[in-house]
């Protein structure tokens, strides 16, 4: 099950979300009138109908501010605690937040009002005002979390660019029988060229992807413009592919170990992580990697 993108869950994007949606319900209930109708019907004597559906509007807004604000808590908690929030759990969190909103909406006006509709038939109204009124924000956050994200990546990898460029763009080995790798840029420039002793994976980063080597005895990293699919196939019989994220140099991996979340590389060296592998790819992996030895974690006591 594929997992919703961290930066959902951040503190900055939580906030963003709830004080938005606020403002955005706000807004959109005193322009539009969705609940006109049913606000008509509570018995709360106010000279001009106007001002008593705007506070009744702002009451509502108060009361998503809050419920969404509870729920996105709850939600930030869960997550830190180590749970996968995965697209059906999200979908059904947000599903579980709209039905929130309109049991109280629904249970006031019921109460409160001489509604004619059973309150079967008034929560199915309110179910679906409540409902278009709250996706139509997240809808619009959602887009801009993921264009936001996207636009601090790029500008993220620019700068370690220009940081990996200005120390070592070219990588050459000493020693001169060793293979080297070359990675053009598109209009096939080299733009780095490392020693397949040095190479330890390739990660992908949107579209570019994050090569990790040593250089004189340090981890580097230089963000190439590239598609994983473009690399895997440059280099078949070095470079393979684990996991849609990774791929690793063959010549570096020095065990799998078997975790209670799935299976890992160890490389040979504790300056790089575990790489994960996905089942997707595990037995291409298996069979070039064949004679390699799969560590079992065991219990401590």
């Amino acid at each position: 099950m594929q997992i919703v993108p961290k930066y959902i869950n951040s503190k900055r994007n939580v906030t963003t979300l709830i004080v938005g949606t606020a403002i955005f319900c706000l807004l959109f209930l005193n322009i539009f009138r969705p609940f006109f109708d049913l606000l008509e019907k509570l018995d709360i004597n106010i000279i001009d109908p106007s001002i008593t559906y705007f506070l009744l509007a702002d009451a509502i807004a108060l009361v998503a501010l809050g419920v969404i604000a509870i729920s996105r808590v709850l939600m930030y908690k869960w997550v830190k605690k180590g749970n996968q929030l995965t697209y059906l759990i999200y979908a059904l969190w947000i599903t579980g937040e709209v039905l929130a909103m309109a049991v109280i909406f629904s249970t006031f006006v019921f109460y409160v009002g001489t509604p004619k509709e059973t309150f079967g038939e008034l929560f199915v109204k309110v179910l679906l005002y409540t409902g278009f009124t709250l996706l139509l924000p997240y809808l619009i956050f959602h887009f801009y979390f993921a264009w936001d994200n996207k636009s601090r990546l790029l500008v993220e990898l620019e700068r370690e660019n220009k940081v990996n460029n200005s120390i070592q763009p070219i990588v050459v080995t000493p020693d001169r029988t060793s293979i080297l790798l070359r990675f053009n840029d598109e209009k096939g420039n080299p733009k780095l060229t490392v020693a397949i002793d040095n190479l330890y994976f390739i990660e992908s980063a949107d579209n570019y992807a994050k090569i990790c080597y040593s250089h004189q005895g340090k981890i580097q990293y230089y963000m190439h413009r590239a598609t994983m699919k473009s690399i895997e196939e440059l280099y078949p019989d070095y470079l393979i592919r684990c996991h849609r994220s990774y791929i690793v140099n063959i010549n570096k991996v020095k065990l799998i170990r078997r975790e209670d979340d799935g299976l890992y590389i160890g490389l040979d060296t504790e300056k790089v992580p575990n790489i994960p592998i996905s089942k997707t790819y595990s037995n291409r992996l298996f069979s070039a990697l064949s004679g390699t030895t799969i560590q079992e974690d065991k219990p401590t006591t």
